[in-house]
């Protein structure tokens, strides 16, 4: 679910919180949603040392069904952007329910900068 350097580089593992969120479609699908580095900007990372002077540069989402192969779950669509090329911070993301009781709205905070992206 992540660009192939960083999740081969890493092994999958990241040392930021909330990395990663699920909010309920409905019914029995999902979609995660994960801030991520391209793999361009990954090797921008690396030389860099993983210091603070870089950002994530990718948010994606992945849908999940849970209902399909008899409850152990399918990933219907995967590494769908929300955004490409943005200046996002590395930890912190978070959802709240919309009013209407079934939406939800999505905070992402930007790099360097007290403003957020939301959805």
């Amino acid at each position: 679910m992540a660009p192939d350097k960083y999740y081969l580089d890493e092994q999958g593992w990241s040392g930021y919180s909330q990395t990663s969120i699920m909010l309920p479609v409905g019914g029995k699908k999902f979609y995660v949603i994960a801030p991520l580095l391209s793999d361009t900007h990954y090797e921008v990372w690396q030389r860099a040392m993983n210091d603070d002077s870089t950002y994530f540069d990718l948010l994606w989402y992945h849908e999940i069904d849970m209902a399909a192969n008899n409850g152990l779950g399918r990933v219907v669509q995967s590494k769908v952007p929300l955004l490409e090329n943005a200046y996002l911070s590395k930890p912190g993301m978070m959802a709240c329910r919309h009013a209407n009781g079934r939406d939800w709205w999505l905070l992402k905070g930007r790099y360097h900068n007290s403003d957020f992206h939301t959805f």
